[in-house]
């Protein structure tokens, strides 16, 4: 049962985020929109894991945890474009309707491939994991959208010095976040 206590954490916090973002007068622009939606993309995120790993680890039915596994990779896709397309749009480049819709595109068909592709649940009883095709390209997906953050804000501290504190944060939080995958 410790596996769901993170995702259960994660709930709760989002909660308090989006109670705290949605209470407060916000300008209406492109950033406070995209961002809008990223914390709603990631509160579903976030509730939809908990069920799903509320019934993979009662129920157990296989093919039912497959497709609940697709469709958690493509809400972390989600999720990564918007992440990307919300630091686009905070980097000081030319706000370009026609990139931040080809990236949706891209992530639309991608994501597609990633539902018809293969997925093999993992269920043991210390942990639940997925192998196929479809992880791995949610894996390959996620990265290059991180490759193009780090690109950003590479770019934004090149034009503005002050923008170094989110380039280091942002890298040692992705590492931290990728290290942990080593020791589950």
């Amino acid at each position: 049962m410790t596996s769901i206590l993170l995702p259960l954490s994660a709930l709760f916090i989002d909660l308090l985020i989006i109670c705290l973002f949605f209470s407060k007068k916000v300008y209406r622009n492109s950033e406070t929109k995209v961002y809008s939606i990223l914390v709603t993309v990631n509160f579903i995120e976030c509730l939809f894991n908990v069920v799903a790993l509320l019934y993979i680890r009662y129920v157990g039915n296989f093919f039912i945890s497959s497709i609940l596994q697709k469709i958690d990779l493509v809400l972390i896709i989600f999720w990564a474009t918007l992440m990307f397309i919300y630091i686009y749009s905070v980097s000081n480049f030319k706000q370009s309707i026609i990139f931040k819709r080809l990236t949706f595109y891209i992530s639309f068909i991608y994501s597609i491939v990633i539902l018809v592709s293969t997925c093999h649940p993992i269920i043991t009883s210390e942990a639940i994991d997925s192998s196929g095709t479809a992880p791995v390209l949610a894996y390959i997906g996620v990265a290059f959208y991180i490759l193009g953050i780090i690109f950003c804000i590479v770019n934004s501290v090149l034009k503005d010095k002050k923008n170094i504190s989110v380039l280091f944060f942002y890298c040692f939080g992705n590492w931290s976040f990728n290290s942990s995958f080593t020791y589950v």
